[in-house]
């Protein structure tokens, strides 16, 4: 079987565990230093009684579709490299408890759609008061620019990689390339090398391209052109013959 520290993923959802009412996520769940998403969505779950051990690696949480109310955010405090929180469809009410999560600076996307809270005034911007690193929040970004939350939510990392690498567009039109590369912290890998110098590139729209195999036809003399334009005039006079 797979060695804890070795498993990438915690996927609890509900399918595999619909009558889970409580978790507790001390003990060997700390080992798993390489696990990178945690997805307990639809289980549920009314509270999770201990806070989440130091998971360096974990980027994605999903509590989705669950009965948590605002606490859970205090147990959240561990997970320092998390970039996605998907809370939609919990009992969350107040703004207060968000500053829980201050500390976690790599913080970028909150998903809140259906909790009691997206009812308060204002409650992104004082959900983005408190929290200084956070770029999305359900649908707006920080400064009011629409977002379209179904194309990242749930992403985890290699699905995010793999969209941006194949030139899809179900994610770039909503808040382009280079800014969900930037909000899921991913390396820009491989990237194509930037265009030549344009003034290489841009032909000029009366210049044609010239077949190699084609030798280019050769410049008449001046005389001949000369002869053409005089044929096209007056004749030319030949030259008086001398007398001998």
């Amino acid at each position: 079987g797979c060695e804890p520290e070795d498993l990438p993923e915690v996927v609890l959802d509900e399918e595999s565990l619909p009558k889970l009412t409580e978790a507790d996520m001390s003990g060997d769940i700390s080992k798993c230093k390489s696990l990178t998403l945690i997805n307990l969505t639809c289980c549920g779950l009314t509270e999770i009684q201990a806070s989440f051990p130091e998971l360096p690696n974990v980027e994605t949480l999903d509590l989705s579709e669950n009965k948590l109310a605002a606490d859970v955010l205090d147990k959240l405090v561990n997970l320092s490299a998390l970039r996605l929180l998907l809370l939609r469809g919990n009992s969350i009410e107040t703004v207060e408890e968000f500053k829980a999560l201050r500390d976690i600076k790599s913080l970028q996307v909150i998903d809140l759609e259906g909790c009691p809270v997206v009812q308060v005034d204002n409650y992104r911007k004082k959900i983005f008061d408190m929290l200084e690193q956070v770029e999305v929040i359900d649908d707006k970004g920080r400064d009011g620019e629409d977002v379209d939350m179904t194309a990242i939510l749930g992403l985890k990392n290699d699905d995010a990689d793999s969209l941006l690498s194949d030139g899809s567009n179900e994610v770039f039109d909503a808040i382009g390339r280079d800014e969900l590369r930037r909000m899921l912290g991913l390396d820009a890998g491989d990237e194509e090398e930037a265009a030549s110098d344009p003034d290489e590139n841009d032909k000029s729209e009366d210049e044609e391209d010239v077949d190699p195999d084609i030798p280019p036809v050769a410049k008449k003399d001046d005389d001949d052109n000369d002869e053409k334009q005089d044929s096209e005039g007056a004749p030319v006079p030949k030259k008086a013959r001398r007398k001998s």
